[in-house]
């Protein structure tokens, strides 16, 4: 997750998302709200 903050992207996995998109589940990621694979 630390390396893919560094990554610009114009179209994500599954529903297209934007860079802050990316940066939200990022940030989520790493503090521990999300789990991998989680939908959401």
């Amino acid at each position: 997750m630390e390396r893919l903050r560094a990554f610009e992207i114009r179209i994500g996995h599954g529903p297209s998302f934007d860079n802050a998109r990316k940066g939200v589940l990022v940030e989520d990621y790493l503090a521990g709200k999300r789990i991998q694979g989680c939908p959401r």
